[in-house]
């Protein structure tokens, strides 16, 4: 049976994929979502567990519907 990627870690690969697909820095996205840098470091390394309104701030900003970036993390999640 293959291994999956636990949700949070799924998340936060995505996040960072994305993030690095519209060139930005983390320090931009914290801006933008209103947390600091040192925070979406820890998200997209999984050692963070967001709230709704944090991953909703987060997806809008990378140009995302919060379904779609949820749909993604969960793909990877069963692909991994």
């Amino acid at each position: 049976m293959a291994r999956h990627a636990e949700p949070q870690v799924a998340l936060g690969r995505v996040i960072a994929s994305r993030r690095e697909e519209l060139g930005l820095k983390q320090e931009q996205l914290a801006l933008a979502v209103g947390t600091d840098q040192a925070r979406i470091s820890r998200i997209e390394n999984a050692g963070d567990n967001p709230s709704y309104g944090l991953v909703e701030r987060i997806a809008k900003a990378l140009e995302l519907e919060l379904w779609e970036l949820a749909k993604q993390a969960g793909e990877l999640e069963t692909s991994d």
